[in-house]
């Protein structure tokens, strides 16, 4: 950090402190994006209580953002909790900061109980080296809206004509692998459909939620063992204080996206989703689609209202239909999409997303959108 910002820093600390010891209240460093900026948590309430992700500007290093957010803090107690923290020096002291492994600089900051969320946010994101701040919010997978059997998703496969696409592919002679990244539960690649698969796994322990597996397992059979390369990035956990429901955070979710990034992911597959706007992951996708990465995700839960990410533009979503649900549908056409892109390596993200448009949805899709890849 240079000069001028640790003086300025310096500056605000020692002022916040003469005037706490006036009794008064110094009212912060200025005008920047309001908090959580495109969502609003009282609109959402689902979201991980007493975490605020915190987004600095590149140049703020751990030490810095420790100032910041511990300042912030004070500012949000009475002179009596101030005091009996142990003042600016005692909350930075206390402060839980973990660095969030992506390319920008967010940092998730986890609060005491008894500490406004809301309010507290609101105060860090007024720092000027502060890009903004938001909770880090809960996504669920669409549970309750059967897939069906694994027999009935074999049959589903035959449907969009999986089949004859890798026989159009291997009449071509076609080499290579694409790699697709799958944001789920993590596989186990002891499953009979993933056995000879190259498959690069973050999952440390077993994996006992098997919904991963299976989107991996449908991906593998629509694209082919020999044309896939899987990248499967364990984002989600069993959440005790969500009814023990297997969930994904924001903060795990950008960090999974940056890591299939950095391990040359082509296509990232996602089926988690919620029913609010999230604007750290709304970034992070624009900023993937940007780099020539395929974003495909569930395109809803079964009803009507918005699901993110599918209402984002930088992704493309696969819907519910009456033979298949919307995540096990995100994997078929995850697979759909690197048979494409084997079929013509030169293809962008881009107009591998348009040619599976213009196969449309339905009976042979597939072999339709790998069959005009050939052309």
């Amino acid at each position: 950090m240079d000069k001028k910002r640790i003086f300025k820093n310096t500056m605000a600390i020692a002022m916040a402190v003469v005037m706490m010891l006036l009794g008064g209240s110094f009212a912060g460093f200025g005008a920047s994006p309001s908090y959580g900026a495109g969502g609003n948590a009282a609109d959402y309430p689902n979201y991980v209580d007493r975490q605020i992700v915190v987004v600095f500007d590149d140049d703020v290093d751990r030490a810095s953002a420790a100032d910041i957010v511990a300042f912030a803090l004070s500012e949000e107690m009475t002179s009596e909790k101030r005091a009996s923290a142990g003042g600016i020096k005692g909350i930075r002291e206390d402060l839980k900061l973990t660095k969030i492994k992506t390319d920008d600089n967010m940092m998730l900051v986890s609060l005491k109980t008894g500490v406004d969320v809301k309010a507290a946010a609101k105060e860090i994101a007024k720092n000027p080296d502060v890009a903004y701040t938001q909770p880090n919010y809960i996504y669920t997978l669409p549970r309750g809206k059967s897939g069906g059997t694994e027999y009935d998703r074999d049959q589903y496969l035959k449907y969009v004509g999986a089949s004859k696409a890798r026989g159009l592919l291997e009449k071509q002679k076609a080499k290579g692998k694409v790699t697709v990244a799958l944001l789920d539960t993590g596989v186990s690649e002891s499953d009979e459909a993933l056995k000879g698969v190259d498959t690069v796994s973050t999952s440390k322990n077993d994996v006992s939620d098997k919904h991963g597996t299976e989107m991996a397992a449908l991906a593998v059979k629509t694209a082919g063992k020999s044309n896939i390369k899987l990248l499967a990035v364990d984002v989600c956990d069993e959440n005790s204080s969500y009814g023990g429901k297997t969930v994904a955070v924001t903060t795990d979710i950008v960090a999974g996206i940056d890591y299939a990034g950095r391990h040359d992911a082509q296509i990232v597959a996602m089926a988690f989703g919620r029913h609010g706007y999230d604007n750290a992951l709304a970034k992070k996708m624009r900023r993937a689609a940007k780099g020539d990465i395929l974003l495909v995700v569930a395109g809803d839960n079964g009803d009507e209202a918005v699901w993110y990410p599918a209402d984002y533009k930088s992704c493309m979503s696969s819907k519910k239909s009456e033979k298949i649900s919307p995540d096990y549908s995100a994997a078929v056409t995850a697979g759909t999409a690197a048979l494409v892109m084997c079929a013509d390596t030169d293809l962008s993200a881009a107009e591998t997303r348009e040619m599976l448009a213009k196969a449309a949805k339905g009976k042979g899709s597939t072999y339709n959108a790998v069959s005009k890849a050939l052309k």
